[in-house]
C-alpha cells in the first residue's frame, strides 16, 4: 500500500460512520473509492501494521481490496479501498429463513477458512457484512485480528469470551453462535440477552426441543465450546436450523 496525502476536496459524500471511523465516497486519481478516516482515539499504529498484513492476504482480496494508506500532516489517518455498490446486511433481518440460512452458511464458511489461516473476525454485527447478488461480503476488515495483532474494537460477546479465555482459537465460533441467534430471531445482538432475560425466549424457540437446543448452545459457549471440542458434539444453532427445527 502506498502513502498518499488526504485531500478533503476529493470527498464526494459520506457513506456512514461508526465507533472508530467515518467513511466517505472519495475521488482518488479519477476513480470512485472508499476512504475510511479513523477518529482520534483509535490506535492508528496498530491499524497501520494490520493494514499492511491484511492487504497482502489473498483470502481477503475477494472481499475488498485495500488501495492506499492516507496521511495528513505526516500522520497516518486512514486508508482507501475499492468501491463496490452492495446491499446492507440489515435489510436481510426480515427475509425468509432459507435466505438467512444461505447467508449464514456463507459467513460460517468464510470465518472457518480465515481461522485456519490465523485471521479472526471477532466483531460479528450487521454493519460488518454486506450482500451483492446474493453473495456475502465482509467489510471492516481492519478490525480483524491477524498475526497476533489485537482487535481494535470489541463488542460485548468478544469481551465476554476474552474475559474467560486467552486464546483466540474459538472466538469466532462463540460470537457466530450469538450472531446467528439474533439474526434468525430478528433481534439486534446488543438487545438479545436483555430481551431474553425480560421476556423469555423469542417465539422461534417456543417449543421444548428448541428450548433444549438454545440452552445447550449457551452451555457450549459459556464453557468454551467444551462439548464441541472435547466430546465432538456440535449443536450450533445453524446446524439445528438446517434440520428444520426452526419453522
Amino acid at each position: 500500500m502506498e502513502k498518499k496525502q488526504f485531500d478533503k476536496n476529493k470527498i464526494i459524500k459520506k457513506l456512514g460512520d461508526g465507533i472508530e471511523s467515518d467513511v466517505y465516497l472519495y475521488n482518488e486519481d479519477g476513480n470512485k473509492t472508499v476512504i475510511k478516516l479513523f477518529k482520534d482515539e483509535v490506535d492508528k499504529d496498530n491499524k497501520e501494521l494490520k493494514l499492511e498484513l491484511l492487504s497482502k492476504e489473498k483470502l481477503l482480496l475477494q472481499e475488498m481490496k485495500f488501495l492506499n494508506r492516507i496521511y495528513k500532516d505526516n500522520k497516518f489517518i486512514g486508508y482507501t479501498s475499492t468501491y463496490e455498490p452492495t446491499e446492507p446486511f440489515l435489510n436481510y433481518m426480515s427475509k425468509t429463513k432459507s435466505i438467512k440460512i444461505n447467508l449464514l452458511n456463507q459467513l460460517q464458511d468464510k470465518y472457518q477458512v480465515l481461522n485456519e489461516n490465523g485471521i479472526y473476525i471477532g466483531d460479528f454485527n450487521l454493519e460488518n457484512f454486506r450482500v451483492k447478488d446474493g453473495k456475502l461480503k465482509l467489510i471492516d476488515l481492519d478490525n480483524f485480528s491477524i498475526d497476533g495483532l489485537d482487535f481494535d474494537v470489541k463488542n460485548p460477546y468478544m469481551e465476554d469470551y476474552l474475559n474467560k479465555c486467552t486464546k483466540l482459537d474459538n472466538i469466532d465460533y462463540y460470537c457466530f453462535n450469538y450472531f446467528t441467534m439474533s439474526f434468525i430471531a430478528n433481534i439486534l445482538p446488543v438487545c438479545l440477552e436483555a430481551i431474553i432475560i425480560q421476556s423469555g425466549l423469542p417465539k422461534e424457540f417456543n417449543n421444548e426441543e428448541c428450548k433444549k437446543i438454545y440452552h445447550d448452545l449457551i452451555t457450549i459457549n459459556d464453557n468454551y465450546q467444551k462439548e464441541k471440542y472435547t466430546n465432538g458434539n456440535d449443536v450450533t444453532l445453524l446446524k439445528c436450523m438446517k434440520k428444520g427445527l426452526f419453522k
